[in-house]
């Protein structure tokens, strides 16, 4: 390029010397300016990126100081009181069911031959009940008498004393013990 200027006359080589040192700077200050606009994005992303950050740590920061004023507020006593109240409600349901297979073996084991049992009535929850039937002889109901009051599952038996010496009808009152209900075999 200088041997190309050497050719041109003085007035012009300045000229054109000073085109292109205003090129070259020209150049260099676009140049300059891309790199600051570059840099300046970048540091602008970084920005961004830190806000959210610290957003984010803000949020978990109220969150958990929300969760520890939750869990101050919270006693201790209400809270195992109130489990224990529905504890005594599944323990009362528990308490109130029967199971009736177990229940009907352990009474017709206990009534001896020559007795007919016409109607029972149970309530479980009062663990007491009713026991209607015949007697075919007056031994058969009053060892019927002897099994109940002798009986582990039975607590009291109110057999009432008959003269008939056959075809006995009955009502007996019975209190049963909580073993008669378990489950327990």
């Amino acid at each position: 390029m200088k041997a190309l200027l050497n050719f041109l006359p003085s007035e012009n080589r300045n000229e054109v010397k000073k085109h292109l040192m205003s090129l070259v700077i020209f150049r260099f200050t676009n140049f300059l300016v891309v790199l600051l606009i570059i840099f300046g994005a970048a540091l602008f992303g970084i920005k961004f990126l830190f806000n959210q950050e610290i957003s984010r740590i803000q949020i978990e920061q109220k969150t958990v100081e929300a969760q520890s004023k939750d869990a101050e507020n919270i006693d201790v006593e209400d809270a195992i009181k109130s489990l224990n109240k529905r504890t005594g409600r599944l323990e009362a349901i528990q308490d109130s069911s029967i199971y009736w297979s177990l229940t009907f073996n352990r009474l017709f084991s206990i009534i001896p031959q020559g007795i007919t049992i016409i109607n029972i009535d149970i309530n479980g929850l009062e663990k007491t009940g009713t026991l209607s039937g015949k007697a075919s002889t007056r031994e058969a109901y009053y060892q019927l008498g002897n099994q109940l009051q002798s009986s582990s599952y039975i607590a009291n038996a109110e057999v009432p004393i008959s003269l008939l010496k056959t075809d006995i009808q009955f009502s007996i009152s019975i209190t049963f013990t909580k073993d008669f209900f378990l489950y327990e075999t």
